[in-house]
This record gives C-alpha cells, sequence and structure tokens, in this order.
C-alpha cells in the first residue's frame, strides 16, 4: 500500500471511509441494542401489570409497581446492556485501530506532519480510545 503506486491522497480517502463506514456501524449497533432494550422492557411490562384504572390504586400498589419496575430494570440490565458494552468497546477499538494504522501509514508515506494531522481528527472522534494518544507518544 504505502509503494509508489498509491498516493497518499488515495490512501487516506480509503482510511476515511473505512473510518465512516465503522462509526456507522457503531451507531447501527447501538441502535440496535436500544430498539431490543425497549421490547424487553415491554414485553415484561406487559407480563407484570394487569390492566386496573391508576385512581384504584393506593400507596403500597404504587411502591410495588415501583419495586417490580425497578426490578425489571435490573434483569434488562443483565440481558441487554451488558452485551452492549462489551459489544460497543469491541467497536470502539476497532476504531481507535483504524486511526493508529492510518496514523502510521501516514507518518510513513508522508512526514511526522501529516501524521499529527490524523492525530488531530482522531483524538476529536468520541468513539477514540486512550490508545490513540499511546501510539501517538509512540511514533
Amino acid at each position: 500500500m504505502e509503494s509508489a503506486k498509491y498516493e497518499y491522497s488515495h490512501v487516506g480517502a480509503l482510511f476515511d471511509t473505512l473510518i465512516e463506514k465503522l462509526e456507522a456501524q457503531y451507531a447501527t449497533t447501538n441502535a440496535e441494542f436500544d430498539a431490543e432494550r425497549e421490547a424487553l422492557i415491554k414485553s415484561l411490562e406487559a407480563m407484570a401489570v394487569p390492566e386496573t384504572e391508576t385512581d384504584e390504586w393506593d400507596g403500597e400498589r404504587r411502591e410495588e409497581e415501583r419495586e417490580a419496575q425497578k426490578m425489571r430494570e435490573k434483569e434488562v440490565d443483565s440481558k441487554i446492556e451488558v452485551r452492549r458494552k462489551r459489544e460497543l468497546r469491541k467497536q470502539s477499538q476497532a476504531i481507535t485501530l483504524t486511526w493508529i494504522v492510518y496514523m502510521r501509514t501516514a507518518r510513513r508515506m508522508q512526514n511526522m506532519k501529516t501524521a499529527r494531522s490524523v492525530f488531530s481528527k482522531a483524538r476529536k472522534s468520541p468513539l477514540c480510545t486512550y490508545h490513540i494518544f499511546v501510539a501517538s507518544g509512540i511514533l
């Protein structure tokens, strides 16, 4: 990729496209987990709450419902949120590694100034981990 056949502008465009697609995939995954979480909450609420008018509820009934809601939230967190965090962390690391490879390629094909420019763009991304700073320091 770094041979004389390719110009840096083409390689940079490839990296930019890859990063855009990875970030879009991150957003899609997050939205899928949101939808799955909402569907699970609705199904748990439908199973738990009988259809009654809220005017008939007394203080104890409301408190019981709040406790049941907390239990449903804990169940959802145990089922969905753990998987979400794990998957999004993997994707965030993939995005960071892509930025690191982009930065190293820029340094080898152009110069250190170009690599710093790539680092500047990478650190503005909310999906990058601290690894981008370590890699930049090692360059």
